[in-house]
């Protein structure tokens, strides 16, 4: 019987970047699993841009951000520059980073690119 092979992403052995990166790669595995590109699975993660009508505050302070304790950021141009794609998807200002493959090494990249978190001061907690 054929089965498809596993395309998911790796456990990752280091406990320091799982903090950072095991997210990342959860969340793009998830990507990978739901959604493709030209026929391919796309390996990407969420993002917001800041365009018209929506500053850093506005996005912060949205509803999809809201719940979130940090956040980094990056000009667009260093993100394309460092060889990532940026795909808009869903409603503005949601964007996809694309990863290209879902490892541990892109993972690392991205990370790099967006340098550290920063504390969202429009957090507030999860309503139940």
């Amino acid at each position: 019987m054929w089965r498809r092979p596993r395309l998911g992403c790796p456990r990752l052995p280091d406990p320091w970047l799982a903090a950072d990166s095991r997210g990342l790669l959860r969340n793009a595995d998830a990507t990978r699993r739901r959604y493709s590109l030209s026929g391919s699975p796309l390996v990407a993660i969420s993002a917001e841009v800041t365009i018209e009508g929506w500053d850093v505050e506005a996005i912060l302070s949205g509803q999809r951000l809201l719940t979130r304790h940090s956040y980094a950021a990056v000009p667009v141009g260093e993100l394309l520059a460092a060889g990532f794609d940026l795909l808009p998807t869903f409603s503005v200002p949601h964007y996809s980073v694309a990863l290209g493959s879902c490892t541990d090494e892109q993972a690392k990249r991205l990370i790099s690119v967006l340098g550290p978190t920063r504390p969202n001061p429009y957090h507030e907690r999860r309503r139940s």
